[in-house]
């Protein structure tokens, strides 16, 4: 079963389920609204996408925690519960809005489940075929091994990116540092086997930060293992890091030059 790692493609596809939404709001009219043209109304109406795109959201943090902690493994199980979940989110939200828009605010809970079975469930048996269509074609097969950079690895860190099949796993401390290249990131990991392996993904370098744990900005262009750091040489002006097993020098800014100084007395 394939899962979206990638928080930006799922961004796209609830953006995309919420202007569906206001599509069918607007022009099908499912509550048979007087005056759905009219801007007061289509406003009102557009709402019910914005409750989606946000019950898409809210729903994705936590199933990507799930992921997560489940070792990055999504079987159809997992996605049977997603959806059932996403199915309450979007109840929730969508009853919330129409409670204070249409309903004065005054909505018993029998109005409640009368509301979700009426028209938020065959609603949602009518989009989610699309969206678990989507999530299959923008999510990587979770089941399948990744692409490992550490022959051996016991519990890795797995950085993806913005192409489907890309995904790189190794133990943190092989990482060394990752450099940004225009559109890319080149990741650099020393292992037991090999001194100065890279790999090279379509990500930015604050996406591959966010999927390191511990990794230390540097440079607007480096981050680097703080657990690596030998020495500083220079002042804040123009400073370089000698990293543990790499020949090259890595760049420091004046701005992060305090950050890396504390943590070389962290990491000494």
């Amino acid at each position: 079963m394939k899962f979206i790692e990638n928080t930006r493609h799922y961004f796209y596809l609830a953006a995309a389920m919420g202007l569906l939404v206001l599509f069918v709001m607007v022009f099908i009219q499912p509550f048979d609204t007087n005056h759905q043209f009219e801007l007061p109304m289509v406003l009102k109406l557009s709402g019910y996408g914005v409750m989606t795109f946000l019950a898409l959201l809210a729903n994705y943090f936590f199933e990507k925690r799930w992921f997560i902690n489940a070792g990055k493994r999504w079987s159809y199980v997992n996605e049977a519960w997603a959806m059932l979940s996403l199915l309450l989110w979007i109840a929730v939200f969508t009853n919330v809005y129409h409670a204070a828009m249409f309903s004065d605010g005054d909505k018993t809970l029998s109005q409640f489940i009368a509301f979700t079975f009426v028209f938020v469930i065959p609603f949602v048996f009518v989009v989610f075929p699309l969206v678990i269509l989507l999530r299959q074609q923008f999510g990587v097969d979770a089941n399948r091994p990744t692409q490992s950079i550490e022959h051996a690895a016991a519990n890795p860190i797995c950085v993806t990116g913005a192409n489907t099949d890309e995904h790189f796993s190794f133990l943190s401390s092989h990482f060394r540092f990752a450099a940004a290249q225009q559109n890319y990131v080149v990741i650099h990991i020393n292992n037991d086997d090999q001194l100065g392996q890279e790999a090279m993904i379509r990500s930015t370098l604050t996406e591959v930060q966010n999927q390191i744990p511990d990794a230390l900005r540097v440079h607007r262009s480096y981050i680097v293992n703080p657990a690596s750091i030998k020495d500083v040489l220079g002042s804040k002006r123009k400073a370089n890091l000698i990293l543990h097993d790499v020949e090259q020098p890595i760049p420091v800014s004046s701005t992060y030059y305090d950050a890396v100084k504390s943590a070389l007395q962290i990491h000494p």
